[in-house]
């Protein structure tokens, strides 16, 4: 009976380590959510853990609101993360305007870029960061203002641009 018993204790003690192994497993896979709301005329924003590399299985996203009337000026001052295609399968930012949700205004990027800025269609802009479960890198710093209307037609779409700066809340060239 003894053997039996041990056996059995043997055996419900595996059962409960790969159980334990099995949900531990699967919470490290479940994607960690993060959601920051900015308000703030301007501000500041990175990729978790910058600029160290960021953490794995990430679905991230800031959502930046600005005075109706106005519009966003947000500029990837410092950007790295993992590549693997141009259609960016792996880690990728994401940009885009919640009021107007077309795929054609939205820019994904991946992989070491030089800095870029994207420039609001309306008073609001969504940036979701996802990460995969492989490479990380150091991630990106981002850079936000609010601007005016500046009446002109190729400054209110969702338009990404290399090279540009923020300086006292204007746009430099």
């Amino acid at each position: 009976m003894e053997t039996i018993e041990r056996l059995a204790v043997i055996i419900i003690s595996i059962c409960t380590l790969l159980a334990n192994y099995s949900m531990t497993t699967s919470a490290n896979q479940m994607p960690r959510s993060c959601a920051h709301s900015l308000t703030d005329l301007q501000g500041n924003f990175s990729s978790p853990n910058y600029p160290s590399s960021y953490p794995h299985h990430l679905n991230c996203i800031w959502s930046i609101t600005v005075t109706p009337g106005s519009y966003i000026y947000l500029q990837f001052s410092k950007f790295s993360l993992e590549y693997g295609r141009s259609d960016c399968p792996f880690d990728y930012v994401e940009v885009s305007d919640p009021n107007y949700p077309s795929r054609s205004i939205q820019i994904k990027r991946c992989g070491y870029q030089s800095p870029w800025s994207v420039w609001s269609k309306s008073n609001l802009l969504r940036v979701r960061f996802v990460t995969d479960f492989s490479v990380s890198a150091s991630g990106f710093m981002a850079h936000y203002a609010t601007y005016g209307n500046p009446g002109s037609g190729n400054c209110l779409s969702l338009n990404a641009t290399q090279n540009k700066e923020i300086l006292t809340g204007h746009v430099q060239e």
